[in-house]
């Protein structure tokens, strides 16, 4: 029974190929034929759509005639700014006791004549009390006695000239006050710039008998030099 079902199938599916396999194909061949088709007839319509679009021609322009001369294109006119006349016043009268009299500016020549000095009339001399007097650095002013020194202090060795076994000399500038103070110091010559600032701190503590002039005491510079040497 099993044999006779398996060769009644295989026959069934025999007979049936060909026609599935004949309908197949027209199913294939018409689907072909409509894209084709298709393309065919969308080329078409857009060739006809193409020929309706509007044509520009472009003309040659030597070809063109040349402007009129006639038509002359419009002159724009510029009106001058309008400018018053300038007004003229009337003089007026003024009372006499109104009227400014002229004023004359003297001459270079003049004025040299007014200010320069005649003969005979000497130097102007102006007293001016030496004890309030502050003569500048450098300048040299006349005293019965120059400062002396009352307390001196011995100044600090520089470490790093100590340590390098370096000697060295400042001349400081020291001006006294009419008190024998302080009041400012200048260093004048240095054999080498380590030695500079403790100079110029010792003498900062010295004190002084201040230098006389006219029997009082004035300011005055005083130098003097101070020695780094290594005992």
């Amino acid at each position: 029974m099993n044999g006779i079902a398996l060769s009644y199938g295989a026959f069934e599916l025999k007979r049936n190929y060909q026609r599935h396999l004949l309908r197949a194909l027209l199913i294939a061949a018409g689907l072909h034929a409509a894209i084709i088709g298709g393309f065919l007839l969308y080329n078409y319509i857009k060739s006809l759509s193409d020929r309706d679009k509007d044509v520009i021609v472009i003309r040659d322009i030597k070809s063109l005639p040349p402007p009129s001369l006639q038509n002359k294109p419009p002159t724009l006119k510029v009106e001058p700014p309008k400018v018053r006349p300038p007004a003229v016043g009337i003089p007026k009268a003024i009372p006499d006791e109104e009227v400014v009299e002229e004023i004359t500016i003297a001459s270079q020549k003049e004025l040299a004549e007014i200010t320069a000095p005649t003969e005979g009339m000497g130097d102007a001399v102006i007293d001016i009390d030496p004890s309030e007097y502050t003569p500048e650095f450098g300048k040299f002013v006349e005293v019965d006695e120059e400062p002396a020194i009352i307390k001196q202090v011995k100044p600090q060795y520089p470490p790093i000239a100590y340590s390098n076994k370096i000697e060295g000399q400042v001349v400081v500038a020291i001006l006294v006050d009419t008190d024998g103070k302080v009041l400012d110091t200048k260093v004048v010559k240095s054999s080498n710039e380590i030695f500079n600032e403790e100079a110029v701190a010792a003498v900062k503590q010295w004190s002084f008998k201040p230098a006389i002039y006219n029997k009082k005491p004035v300011k005055f510079w005083y130098n003097t030099p101070i020695v780094f040497r290594l005992e």
